[in-house]
């Protein structure tokens, strides 16, 4: 028996009005969520309007019912691939495929009155729309790899089953199907049965393409809700979701619960009333007619209790939102007492402002006073010096230049101090802390103080463990044990002892280092490593001090979270202590 094509095409058609009207209805739900469901709608138009004119053939002209009956089915599948390569958002190449859609074109409108065969014809069918499905199926592939469950995978079964058939079709033809047959209507049985498949695959083309876009919707929602807990769950406010129906909450985040008192386990089900949110009746109420007049409310102060009815001022601000289909309260509450809190740290912090702009100041003068004397002292030895040499007397050329020396050593000693502090006070100055070992750190040191040393002859006792190891940034730490151990033989008497002693207790390493020199007073101890006290004073050989150095090793020990200490008492020396970090 064979096959009614005429037929087979008019129940085409029936499922063809369904799949449409089922299509048309996604373009008018979702078109301005996704891009590309117009371009589905025309195929699906154009697929339909292609049938109607196969039935109507030899009723109506053949240029209608074979050439624009081709014409439009193959320009419907070019158009469901541009709408799923706009879907998928990847680039559109329309110019690439028009070529071929054109060339396709006039052959059949060249084919009609001549003796092109069935075959011929629907070889050339099958042809274009493999053009056009291979590029659905590498899109498709290309979207199922690499985004796992974005709803593709249906759509790329049924294109490659469109794929599938034109191939077969291509074999059939190659293989002499059909023959010289003219009628395509009397194609036979095995074409029918071409047809039965396109019919099937169209149909299932429509519901995976419902699958498609349900799937790309609840991705979507979900990807806005993952979205909207995030924020309400991350956001540092107290943040609450009422039911607009009941006044029950059903969301808090970790600020309500800080900021009320009460766990998510006492809050969820229950409304304010219940737990007894609201200080003021009258605020509740004003709050209310403001939500139902206006639909928000925006920073509204109103009485609250914690939990234990302890009162606090808090601004309040609401808005309706839907989430899951049901309308919802979304309000956010602000502590005015951080508020408060943040104005009396804007006082403090200017406070402090004052206070270094008053440490700047202070600053600058001793700059102004210690960094003048010694470049004054240079200038006026270099003018002695000049006067000499003019009368070329050069008996004092030698003491001369030692005090040049002298003054320049302190001018440097000054300014490099000066630089130190200022990096640090502007956070330019590096810190890199590593492990070091102490004793290494300290024979450094201990070397460039070697000519002074055996200028006054002091007896310099060191006990510190050859394995003895700390956390800390090498050059800061080796600034301060220089400025200590520069002190210590500038206020030592010729003669004298200065002991170095490190060692570790649990987690921290302590070093001292003692001398037996002169000592210093108790009332100015007090600000001894502070810039206000600027304490200096002159050494047991008349030396001179920049006034910088014990700040320097305050404000490095403490960039190590560690401490600097003093005892000391007038006659019988000083000794410093610090520590530092055994680990980091």
């Amino acid at each position: 028996m064979e096959l009614d094509i005429r037929t087979l095409y008019l129940i085409y058609s029936i499922t063809c009005v369904a799949n449409l009207w089922v299509i048309s209805y996604l373009w008018v739900s979702n078109r301005t969520k996704f891009d590309g469901i117009g371009f589905w709608v025309s195929d699906f138009l154009l697929q339909l309007l292609s049938m109607v004119l196969i039935l109507s053939r030899g009723y109506i002209p053949d240029l209608f019912s074979i050439g624009i009956a081709n014409v439009f089915s193959a320009t419907g599948i070019l158009l469901s691939l541009i709408g799923l390569q706009k879907f998928f958002q990847e680039k559109i190449k329309v110019w690439q495929n028009l070529v071929p859609l054109v060339v396709y074109s006039l052959f059949v409108f060249w084919s009609i009155g001549s003796q092109i065969t069935v075959s011929q014809r629907g070889f050339a069918y099958s042809i274009i729309s493999l053009i056009f499905f291979v590029q659905t199926v590498y899109l498709l592939k290309k979207k199922n790899l690499s985004t796992k469950g974005n709803g593709s995978r249906p759509v790329f079964w049924i294109s490659l089953g469109f794929l599938g058939i034109n191939v077969c079709r291509v074999i059939y033809y190659l293989n002499g199907g059909l023959n010289n047959s003219l009628d395509y209507l009397k194609s036979g049985n095995l074409e029918a049965l071409f047809v039965v498949g396109y019919n099937l695959l169209f149909v299932l083309l429509t519901f995976s393409l419902v699958l498609l876009i349900n799937k790309r919707l609840i991705i979507k929602v979900e990807k806005q809700e993952e979205k909207f807990f995030k924020v309400f769950h991350a956001s540092p406010h107290a943040i609450i979701l009422t039911r607009k129906e009941d006044g029950k909450l059903t969301e808090v985040n970790s600020g309500f619960e800080k900021l009320s008192g009460f766990s998510t386990e006492e809050i969820i089900g229950k409304t304010t009333l219940e737990l007894e949110l609201w200080g003021d009746p009258e605020h509740r109420s004003a709050y209310l007619k403001t939500m139902l007049k206006e639909g928000r409310v925006k920073n509204q102060e109103c009485i609250f209790y914690r939990k234990g009815k302890i009162p606090f001022t808090a601004a309040i601000s609401s808005d309706f939102i839907e989430l899951d289909g049901e309308e919802m309260v979304l309000s956010t509450i602000e502590d005015m007492t951080d508020l408060n809190r943040l104005v009396e740290e804007l006082k403090i912090s200017t406070q402090e402002l004052s206070r270094l702009n008053a440490t700047k100041d202070k600053f600058f003068s001793i700059i102004a006073h210690d960094l003048r004397n010694p470049i004054s002292q240079i200038t006026a030895l270099t003018e002695l010096m000049h006067d000499d040499m003019a009368r070329k007397d050069y008996s004092e050329a030698e003491q001369l230049a030692e005090l040049i020396h002298t003054s320049s050593e302190r001018a440097m000693g000054l300014l490099s101090n000066l630089l130190e502090w200022s990096r640090l006070q502007t956070g330019r100055i590096a810190f890199n802390p590593a492990p070091n070992l102490l004793n290494e750190s300290v024979k450094s040191c201990l070397e460039l103080h070697e000519e002074l040393i055996k200028k006054k002859n002091i007896q310099l006792k060191t006990n510190i463990p050859e394995n003895l190891q700390a956390h800390y940034d090498r050059n800061m730490v080796e600034t301060v044990i220089r400025n200590l151990v520069s002190n210590a033989i500038k206020f030592v008497n010729p003669g004298g002892i200065i002991q170095i002693n490190a060692w570790k207790e649990d987690n921290t390493v302590y070093v001292t280092i003692k001398d037996n020199g002169i000592g210093i007073p108790a009332n100015k101890q007090v600000n001894l490593f502070s810039i206000e006290g600027n304490y200096s004073t002159r050494g047991t050989l008349n030396e001179e001090g920049t006034g910088l150095g014990l700040v320097l090793c305050r404000e490095f020990i403490e960039r190590h979270e560690g401490k600097i200490t003093l005892q000391s008492e007038p006659g019988k020396g000083s000794e410093f202590t610090f520590t530092l970090p055994v680990n980091s």
